[in-house]
């Protein structure tokens, strides 16, 4: 959905306040969230690979997975990252990053096809909010492609339009 696997020329960028998107988790019934570690590494890529048709196989799944641990699309906020685990296998997983001067951002939130419509992306979504609100941040973004803002919106974020931070700046 994001940052590791985008499609930068049809893409948008959503914000999203972080009170809000706490507020609207759930449980899920059978769903374990754990911080993002190195110990989830070949199950983040397995998942990775069975959630993106466009990942071609283990290899690159690793490859992606390794470049956002290592941090090269911003520092890693493992705190913020969780890891949806269901009887120890990694089932989605939502990678947050610290920008200099902005907002977090999500630089990718993947769900395992099983997992789907089970409430699993909000769920990670409300973990991260409720983490970066207690380090009191107050929004998050996330760039996404155009086809999936529909989604985005209904997980409570906004499409930014240009101008729109140069605004949010000038009246603080």
């Amino acid at each position: 959905m994001t940052a590791m696997t985008s499609h930068a020329d049809s893409e948008v960028t959503v914000v999203a306040p972080l009170d809000a998107l706490a507020a609207s988790g759930r449980t899920v019934l059978g769903l374990h969230l754990a911080a993002i570690g190195p110990d989830h590494f070949t199950g983040l890529a397995e998942c990775l690979l069975a959630a993106r048709p466009e990942v071609r196989d283990l290899r690159q799944a690793k490859a992606l997975v390794t470049s956002a641990l290592k941090g090269e699309h911003g520092k890693l906020l493992p705190g913020a990252s969780p890891v949806a685990l269901a009887e120890g296998h990694v089932v989605g997983s939502l990678q947050v990053v610290a920008r200099p001067d902005s907002e977090p951002q999500v630089i990718e939130l993947f769900v395992h096809p099983q997992w789907r419509r089970r409430g699993v992306a909000s769920a990670m979504l409300a973990s991260a909010a409720s983490r970066l609100s207690l380090a009191r941040f107050v929004t998050i973004t996330m760039a996404v492609p155009q086809d999936e803002s529909a989604l985005c919106a209904r997980l409570g974020f906004e499409e930014r339009r240009p101008g729109d931070a140069d605004l949010e700046q000038s009246s603080s």
